[in-house]
């Protein structure tokens, strides 16, 4: 069976509460796709003058494979916005500890109660830390982030669809 399991991540991040920072709720976003959707993605958001940041973005290509239990390997982005003049140990605390960390254990958290997806090799799970990353080097106008980027396989109950 074909279904669209963006839709319910999507659902999942818009269950997700506020992420708090000096008072201010942030609405997580969520969106999935290629490096090029990110860009055309984050162009659209800017013009809507609505929010862009924290977000959670799925890189695709994904290959699910099963039934009727389809599992398929995923790399989730979660990012912040950033400045460049800040140091990495700056950053661990302003935009690590204080926006991409929270933020992950929000979405794992709606993860863990959705009966509809679970972790194969939960143990498995990889996350890498990336430091002032430019969206676009070859535009001046680009954001820079501060990001997690988690690897995780992920199964999908397409009994429960």
């Amino acid at each position: 069976m074909v279904f669209d399991e963006f839709t319910i991540l999507e659902r999942l991040v818009s269950q997700m509460n506020p992420i708090t920072v000096d008072s201010v709720d942030y609405t997580v976003q969520f969106g999935f796709g290629t490096h090029t959707d990110l860009l055309a993605w984050l162009n659209q958001k800017r013009k809507e003058g609505s929010g862009i940041y924290p977000l959670i973005w799925v890189e695709t290509p994904v290959t699910l494979k099963g039934n009727p239990f389809a599992e398929g390997d995923y790399n989730i982005i979660i990012a912040t916005l950033t400045t460049k003049d800040l140091s990495n140990k700056e950053r661990l605390t302003v935009t690590f500890e204080d926006v991409l960390f929270p933020t992950w254990d929000s979405f794992y958290y709606q993860l863990n109660r959705e009966s509809i997806i679970g972790f194969i090799e939960e143990m498995d799970v990889s996350y890498t830390k990336h430091f002032n990353y430019d969206t676009n080097d070859e535009t001046e106008g680009s954001d820079v982030w501060d990001a997690l980027r988690i690897e995780i396989t992920l199964i999908f109950n397409l009994n429960c669809i």
